[in-house]
């Protein structure tokens, strides 16, 4: 794999981490108490209405742009028994900035709802444990969802009555239907990932004329159905751009024209240029650096366990999801408190981004300095996994 997992000054993946000494513990416990704790995630048991007259609520989550016409998350959100945010206005955009909007799986709720809306952007949000993560209802003409995730939901994407529109660069995963369009028409998917749920995408009740193609379809127990009355949806488009990527139908490709010999055959029609490899994606360029070990209280430092925080960066342009730390293997008989695998912050790390996690290591007596060598896995766009080093 080469040395993909590497500091950013060295080179190596063993770290040389130094058992602090009680002199440095003193002011830092000291900090730790008189510090207020971190603001924790948005919370509500109401719904949070986003307009264009000053933004509505948007500055309970966020900062409005009026210029823009843009509400930007600040930070996570939370909201139970009710839908999470609603859009009010029509050519407005509602930007996650890679937060994450979290329900409690109230039957009949919506991370995101748009209700009769036109030219209305939403963007950069992961949805879960919502009835249906992000839901267009009698919405055309001009709506975009792009960089969007929706997980652990019933329906992960919902399109009812709902004309015109683009869905580009999602992540459906582990839902009952990832993407779902009803009485919907001369819609575009494109870019989107399908991955893990009961059924990929689902184009029912008179949808017609959608054109679906160079997705994603990863790993469904149903990638996809039609029903007899969509007529005209399109999901292959000619060469080079191909149709759409199926787990399930990824060879022969005999003449490395990059489509595979046959069309892949579904419920309700056909992909005529099947693509023989994934839609974007790539090893994202991960690296660690240096460790930061500190005591996390006065009891820790008797029983000599001590705390390590563990940044990791991402060098390239590949977006990495799913970064967790998977195992540390420890010199002078220093082992591992904290449980493996270990998610760093939300999972995500954005090309040029970073995030941390914080191991808790016992220390035997006598010890004083140590090399620990970390393993990491992580997932690229579309969900291919790669373990570093």
């Amino acid at each position: 794999m080469g040395n993909q997992w590497k500091g950013r000054r060295s080179k190596i993946v063993r770290k040389c981490l130094i058992f602090p000494a009680i002199a440095a513990f003193i002011p830092v416990f000291m900090f730790a108490l008189m510090s207020s704790p971190a603001a924790g995630a948005a919370t509500s048991t109401s719904t949070y209405h986003i307009n264009a007259s000053g933004g509505g609520d948007c500055s309970l989550i966020g900062s409005w742009n009026a210029a823009a016409r843009t509400c930007t998350l600040s930070t996570d959100v939370t909201v139970t028994g009710a839908d999470g945010i609603q859009v009010d206005s029509d050519n407005v955009a509602l930007d996650g900035s890679g937060h994450t909007l979290t329900g409690d799986n109230s039957s009949i709720t919506s991370g995101v709802s748009l209700n009769s809306r036109t030219g209305v952007t939403v963007r950069n949000l992961a949805v879960t444990k919502f009835y249906t993560g992000i839901r267009l209802f009698n919405s055309n003409n001009g709506n975009i969802l792009s960089g969007n995730s929706a997980s652990t939901c019933y329906y992960g994407f919902d399109l009812i009555a709902s004309s015109n529109n683009t869905l580009s660069n999602n992540k459906a995963t582990s839902n009952n239907n990832g993407i779902w369009l009803a009485y919907s028409s001369n819609n575009i998917l494109s870019g989107n990932l399908a991955r893990s749920n009961t059924l990929g995408v689902r184009i029912g009740l008179n949808s017609r004329n959608n054109t679906v193609s160079r997705n994603n379809f990863l790993s469904n127990t149903v990638q996809i159905t039609v029903c007899s009355s969509c007529s005209a949806n399109v999901f292959s488009l000619a060469a080079p751009a191909g149709g759409n990527y199926w787990s399930d139908w990824a060879t022969p490709d005999a003449n490395h024209d990059g489509f595979v010999d046959s069309p892949y055959v579904f419920a309700g029609g056909q992909d005529n240029l099947p693509l023989a490899a994934p839609v974007g994606g790539g090893r994202p360029d991960l690296y660690l650096n240096d460790p930061g070990p500190f005591w996390a209280s006065i009891d820790d430092y008797n029983a000599r366990q001590l705390s390590v925080a563990w940044s990791v960066g991402n060098a390239g342009s590949n977006d990495a999801f799913q970064v967790q730390l998977t195992g540390s293997t420890n010199t002078n008989g220093v082992t591992l408190v904290t449980a493996m695998p270990q998610l760093l912050g939300s999972g995500t790390i954005a090309g040029g981004g970073s995030s941390s996690v914080t191991l808790k290591y016992s220390v035997p007596q006598g010890v004083s300095a140590w090399h620990s060598s970390l393993a990491a896995s992580a997932e690229d766009s579309v969900g291919v996994l790669y373990v570093y080093p």
